[in-house]
């Protein structure tokens, strides 16, 4: 049981603050935050797939110029159409596009040998200054969700963003908008730059048996928050805030009462997971062979059949429970 401990101390003081939500009225702890775990259930819900790995001046190639018939354009273009891709090129030109509020940027893939250009970029009327700060000549790497393609216009995206409204009383809305795609576990992470809040979705586990990763996240130097849902587990909600001046932390699940449990420390924790029972609590049902099928198997067989109420704990014990078990059958698939 020490061992088990020790494990669960490092995995719930390492990771990140996170979110997650289900229906229930939240904390006072984390009621100002709400809209992180609308947008990270946002996030979830879009196409996200991933271009198959190519270079701007190849993606050029084969469908803005003549490296494949026509035929083969509208087959091949299958594989990429409203796909997410990072592309590196040089600025062109940036103009306003007539009868809307967006902005075009036209790029040359690096080292292009294009009469014209090779891809563009349909930036949303609220990135005005990032428009505004493209400078012809300059190099880019941006994130874009491809639209189309054609022999003139080259390639074809746009800035893709959603909007979460955040409820307030001046009713102010963020809107995240595409910022990063990567290619290390499938990462796509969304701005929302005037509110501090970053989105993001990472893939983990193996090709064949993976599951989404979805993040709302308000960060600073000595403060974060945040909202954190998984694919497999959508009826779980895990909200964190921590601060790294005094080592504090709050958590909340959604799926448990209407209360926070909070630590001053990996000590307070590790004493209240020992003067709780809790640790016995989860031995119970954390399973000796574990996988990842299994795992989110038992936790979810948990949440379904009410495992944790029928033991009557109080409601920051009940909180308590369900952060071990969280940790224990979860994040050790995790790798940050």
């Amino acid at each position: 049981m020490k061992v088990l401990l020790v494990l669960l101390t490092f995995l719930v003081f390492s990771f990140n603050a996170h979110s997650q939500a289900t229906g229930n009225e939240l904390p006072a702890t984390f009621d100002d935050v709400a809209w992180l775990e609308e947008g990270a259930r946002k996030l979830s819900e879009k196409s996200l797939d991933l271009a198959p790995v190519t270079s701007c001046r190849k993606l050029s190639t084969m469908f803005a110029r003549d490296g494949l018939t026509d035929l083969q354009k509208k087959r091949e273009w299958k594989k990429y159409n409203n796909k997410l891709i990072p592309l590196t090129g040089v600025v062109v030109d940036v103009d306003e596009i007539p009868l809307s509020d967006d902005y075009l940027a036209i790029f040359k893939c690096v080292n292009s040998d294009s009469l014209f250009h090779d891809f563009s970029l349909r930036i949303p009327g609220h990135k005005e200054e990032y428009a505004y700060s493209l400078n012809n000549g300059d190099k880019h790497t941006v994130a874009l969700r491809l639209r189309d393609y054609g022999k003139v216009s080259g390639i074809d995206g746009d800035m893709d963003y959603f909007t979460i409204d955040k409820r307030g009383a001046d009713s102010e809305k963020c809107k995240p908008t595409l910022s990063e795609v990567s290619r290390k576990y499938s990462q796509v992470i969304y701005k929302c730059n005037d509110q501090g809040a970053m989105f993001r979705r990472i893939l983990f586990g193996t090709p064949d048996n993976s599951f989404g990763y979805y993040e709302g996240l308000i960060r600073s130097d000595s403060h974060e928050v945040g909202a954190l849902l998984i694919d497999r587990i959508r009826e779980e909600t895990l909200f964190t805030r921590k601060s790294g001046e005094d080592k504090s932390a709050s958590f909340h699940f959604k799926s448990g009462g209407n209360c926070t449990v909070e630590f001053a420390g990996k000590k307070a924790f590790e004493n209240r997971v020992r003067e709780e029972g809790v640790e016995d609590i989860a031995l119970s049902y954390i399973p000796k062979e574990k996988s990842i099928d299994r795992n989110f198997e038992v936790y979810q067989k948990i949440l379904r059949k009410g495992l944790l109420e029928d033991r009557r704990l109080s409601c920051s014990t009940d909180q308590l429970a369900r952060l071990v078990l969280y940790y224990g059958l979860v994040m050790p698939y995790i790798e940050m």
